[in-house]
């Protein structure tokens, strides 16, 4: 005899599983932003070079640095409101560790990682 009741389809992961898979992909946006945090450093270095036609140093890049540990710190926030153990991060200040070590506890390729470490390289060599 049929039920009257629709079944909902089953998952293949346990309940803690599951929320923990959707926690760990749920919102990436901020550390995409630290990932192309660097692009503002390039940005402020062409900038100089269009106003006063010479590059301003290391300025860019200061601002760069202090941008990727401002969203670093963000991110960091933003895994613990969502229940996560950031204490295996290290500190987001270390940005590439961090990434890195980010992209690793949670299984997704290091594609912000190496994203971040390219730009840096560009705005040091611009």
């Amino acid at each position: 005899m049929k039920s009257d009741v629709m079944q909902q389809p089953e998952s293949n992961l346990e309940p803690d599983a599951m929320a923990e898979d959707t926690m760990a992909s749920a919102d990436n946006l901020i550390v995409w932003l630290l990932a192309l945090s660097p692009i503002v450093g390039i940005f402020f270095e062409m900038l100089g070079i269009v106003l006063i036609g010479v590059p301003w140093l290391i300025v860019p890049d200061v601002i760069a640095l202090a941008l990727s540990v401002y969203l670093g710190y963000r991110d960091r926030k933003k895994l613990k409101a969502m229940g996560h153990d950031t204490s295996k991060l290290g500190p987001p200040w270390l940005v590439p560790i961090y990434l890195f070590k980010r992209a690793r506890l949670f299984k997704h390729k290091l594609t912000y990682f190496i994203v971040w470490c390219a730009l840096c390289v560009g705005l040091v060599l611009l």
